[in-house]
């Protein structure tokens, strides 16, 4: 595995005023490489809105940092994460079904997560995203272990994160996250419903993972 340059990239949390370019990098190198999307059938608009709110929501969370490139500034790739919270409201009324769909299978995905792993307090790692130009650098790897950093500086014990394509899983086993729970697609039906979702098991990446460290 390739190791960051430290003369070429730095590494710093992000914060609110990162939003802007953190949004560019997601929309730009996250959805074309999640999936899940398409898996559950979710319509670009709303992929690229609900991508812009997870933006928000978590990049000034102090857990979230950023790999930019010293010679011009710019923000190549970034792990945004937050304390992972398992008091889930209802789900928005106003949600397109499929997106409803999505969102059901990610909670039931990281259900009852505390208790899993005895854990008082867990930095949930939510989306990822490296400019393909800057790969084989070590970026993934140097972000993964900042946000380690950050999460144990903010009195967490664990990291958790939900992989959705073999390419974040393969990543994952390299950095040594431990495997919670797999479960492939074909395999899974709607909590509330015993029913499966309408779904499209095209994709090569055909099961997700929750995963753990400890920190």
């Amino acid at each position: 595995m390739n190791s960051l340059n430290k003369d070429k990239f730095e590494l710093r949390c992000l914060s609110k005023e990162d939003v802007p370019i953190t949004k560019d990098l997601m929309l730009n190198y996250f959805i074309p490489y999640l999936p899940l999307y398409d898996t559950f059938k979710v319509k670009r608009v709303d992929v690229k809105a609900r991508v812009s709110n997870r933006v928000e929501e978590t990049c000034d969370s102090g857990l979230s940092a950023g790999c930019f490139e010293k010679s011009s500034g710019k923000l190549v790739g970034a792990l945004l994460c937050k304390i992972y919270d398992d008091t889930s409201g209802p789900l928005a009324t106003n949600n397109p079904p499929e997106l409803t769909a999505m969102i059901k299978f990610l909670t039931w995905l990281k259900r009852d997560l505390p208790q899993a792993l005895n854990a008082k307090k867990i930095s949930s790692q939510a989306i990822v995203a490296v400019d393909p130009e800057y790969a084989r650098n070590g970026i993934y790897q140097a972000l993964s272990e900042k946000c380690d950093q950050l999460a144990k500086s903010a009195g967490c014990d664990y990291v958790a994160s939900q992989l959705v394509s073999i390419y974040t899983v393969k990543g994952s086993q390299k950095i040594g996250r431990k495997v919670l729970r797999e479960v492939y697609y074909t395999d899974y039906r709607d909590p509330d419903t015993n029913e499966q979702p309408d779904m499209d098991f095209s994709s090569i990446h055909n099961f997700a993972q929750l995963v753990y460290n400890k920190l």
